[in-house]
């Protein structure tokens, strides 16, 4: 019915260039591509050792798809002699057994539209062509199948039918592997369309693989439908590629059950049918140097060669054969990165605005004049390593404040070699603030209108918990932000503004304004050095209220004190109380704080405090009644006073009635022991002699009332 062209030679030409990958379905060990190192350099060698067709499927009741790329080994084909149209083929035999759907064959029929199947009842019978059915589906017209792609083709079409469809079995076991090729088979009504596609057998590991190299849709015919997958016998098990057998992180595979779909040549399709219960065999690999010493056995292993080294990975599995594979590291003269300085970008105050970093004006220092060399930047020293994920267009936006290391990698523009030295440096986002602070000072003495700050201490203010800052004081704004003319940490002036500049050791800086307020020194009135009378034994009584009031005058706001010394004074510690009266024995010298409870600027200075002998006070009358009051001419402040003094009392006539000193008691008003009776008083008079060479006789009378 349908002749097709079996054009050996491309088949074989098209299996074997290398544009599949190695996947499950290769055995083999990849050292990696050579490369150029520079002397000094290390480089880490990969060998990517591939055993899925050497793994055994020991449960095929179920698949799991892959969209791999295999390529089996092309061997001489076997013509099938498929001459006519929708025919099987007669009993093959696969070389090997076969595990499918967890049953297991030795042959098999090969179909002209696309199929094997493994129910070989049907050996040179009819192949149905006619489906519209997607599977799995229990009236499908072929069951225990593989579907590769199965559609109506028209083997008689092409030149010569007989060979077009053909097959081998190739390898050693227990791994070989069973082809069937479909070359440039025409399709049904589309003469002109050919398919080329393949289905392949994997001994021990019982993969099954399908290859669809070009298959063009004949839309006028069926409906263009054909499907690719496998089936089991009772037809209500299949696996057919589709976004519901996609392996999970895997792109949605197309979907490849009944319907019209197309594969280009430019855009062939590799899948694999892996069955689900897989293990993998025992092997070692072995990497040497050139000397043959076995420097690792583990995948990755680092060399560091002086000269040109060649380097073998060998794969051991069982009693196979050996695989080795080389790569050989040539090395050339190295090269030294320069040191680049680290970069900063500054922000004032609360900014949170993103700065951004050329990296690229690194670039000079980082080549330091070596010809050939170019520079790429990365975040992490794993990928300036590596050269992977470079930062892209060299710059590099930083969101806050902080700190944040670049890698620089210096490699050879010349060579394309594995050769480069890293270097690297931080970029770094400053913010600095600065808070503005009011402050009150007082003036140098009372009535003056200058006043003398220490600044240093509001530089917490100002600066808060910033560490490793700077504070330093200006007269104006534009002198603190120029960070010229520092007026030091002494202000003596008037009310004014200063300027603060806070800066940390990047030279990112913040200014702030310094409000000085003048607050006027209280004064402290003159007071006379106060006088009190010797109450006896040399001891007077001051009465601090009267001190006070005389020291503050008219001022309001300000508080008087008194100290024992001038560090209590200055302190305000250990005030002596005022309201109560003070004895004192000697003269002394208080110390008197006047402070303003407003702003707390104070002033200080002393009073001096005298004991004085003052005249006795003489009373003129006293009354001898017995009643214990007054009863003798008593006079105060005179026995414990004038130690020395002499009292003499005479009555009207001149006669004296009593003579007395220190020793003796006051006159009791008695004459000769008489009291007088006269009922209205008699009156006497007295001279009083103190004899302290200061003070004339006191004289008076007195007037006695019994």
């Amino acid at each position: 019915m349908r002749s097709k062209l079996h054009v050996l030679s491309f088949f074989t030409l098209l299996f074997s260039i290398p544009f599949f990958a190695q996947t499950l379905c290769d055995t083999n060990v990849d050292a990696g591509e050579d490369m150029t190192i520079c002397a000094g350099n290390c480089v880490d060698l990969e060998a990517t050792v591939s055993i899925g067709q050497l793994s055994e499927g020991y449960d095929t009741s179920g698949y799991v798809i892959y969209h791999d790329y295999c390529t089996p080994e092309p061997e001489t084909a076997t013509p099938t002699y498929i001459t006519g149209d929708d025919d099987w083929s007669g009993v093959i035999d696969i070389g090997f057994d076969f595990s499918f759907f967890g049953n297991t064959y030795s042959q098999l029929l090969v179909g002209d539209n696309g199929v094997i199947t493994f129910d070989i009842s049907q050996a040179n019978g009819y192949c149905p062509w006619s489906f519209s059915e997607t599977i799995p589906n229990t009236g499908f017209p072929i069951t225990n199948a593989i579907f590769g792609a199965y559609h109506d083709l028209y083997t008689p079409a092409a030149p010569n039918p007989e060979v077009v469809i053909s097959y081998y079995t190739s390898g050693t076991a227990p791994f070989r592997t069973f082809v069937v090729d479909f070359n440039q088979v025409p399709q049904y009504s589309c003469n002109n369309l050919l398919t080329t596609q393949q289905i392949v057998l994997y001994e021990t590991s019982n993969i099954i693989l399908v290859n669809i190299i070009e298959k063009p849709v004949c839309t006028g015919w069926q409906d263009g439908v054909a499907v690719l997958g496998v089936m089991n016998q009772a037809g209500t098990i299949a696996y057919v590629p589709g976004p519901d057998t996609t392996p999970a992180g895997a792109d949605p595979y197309p979907n490849r059950n009944t319907s019209a779909w197309e594969v280009t040549a430019d855009n062939s399709e590799s899948w694999q049918f892996v069955p689900i219960g897989m293990t993998n065999p025992d092997y070692t690999l072995t990497w040497y140097d050139d000397e043959g010493n076995v420097i690792s056995n583990e995948p990755q292993v680092t060399v560091c060669p002086e000269t040109d080294t060649v380097y073998k990975a060998e794969l051991v599995i069982g009693d196979y054969m050996p695989m080795t594979d080389t790569v050989e590291i040539s090395v050339i003269e190295g090269f030294n990165a320069g040191q680049a300085e680290d970069m900063y970008e500054c922000a004032n105050g609360d900014s949170t605005d993103p700065v951004t970093f050329d990296l690229s004006t690194q670039d000079a220092a980082i080549i330091a004049g070596q010809d050939g060399l170019a520079v790429d930047y990365y975040l992490t020293e794993d990928d300036a390593v590596s050269g992977e994920n470079a930062i892209d267009g060299d710059t590099f936006v930083m969101n806050e404040a902080g700190t944040q290391t670049i890698y620089a990698r210096l490699f050879s523009t010349d060579t394309g070699a594995v050769c480069y030295d890293i270097t690297q440096f931080n970029l770094i986002y400053d913010i600095v603030s600065a808070e503005d602070v009011m402050a009150d000072g007082c003036t140098t003495e009372p009535g003056s209108s200058e006043m003398e700050v220490n600044l240093a201490q509001y530089e917490d203010d100002i600066a808060g918990d910033q560490e490793g800052v700077t504070v330093t004081f200006y007269a104006t704004q534009a002198d603190a932000e120029a960070g010229t003319n520092s007026i030091g940490d002494t202000y003596t002036g008037e009310t004014t503004t200063l300027y603060s500049r806070v800066e940390n050791e990047s030279g990112c800086y913040d200014v702030a304004e310094v409000g000085l307020i003048i607050n006027a020194l209280p004064e402290i009135f003159p007071v006379d050095d106060v006088q009190v009378c010797n109450e006896g034994y040399s001891t007077g009584i001051y009465n601090l209220d009267v001190i006070a009031e005389t020291a503050l005058g008219d001022q309001a706001d300000v508080d008087i004190s008194f100290y024992e010394t001038e560090a209590d004074a200055v302190a305000g510690e250990n005030e002596i109380m005022q309201g109560e009266e003070v004895s004192l024995t000697a003269p002394r010298t208080l110390f008197v704080r006047a402070m303003n409870n407003q702003t707390g600027c104070a002033t200080y200075d002393t009073v001096n405090l005298k004991i004085e002998n003052c005249p006795p006070i003489v009373p003129n009358t006293f009354t001898p009644n017995g009643d214990g009051t007054n009863d003798e001419f008593t006079i105060h402040r005179l026995k414990t006073v004038f130690e020395n003094y002499h009292l003499q009392i005479f009555n009207r006539w001149g006669t004296l009635v009593y003579e007395g000193g220190p020793d003796d008691p006051f006159w009791d008003g008695t004459v000769d022991g008489v009291m007088g009776d006269d009922p209205s008083g008699t009156v006497y008079f007295y001279v009083l002699d103190l004899n302290d060479g200061e003070n004339e006789p006191l004289k008076g009378t007195i007037y006695v009332k019994p």
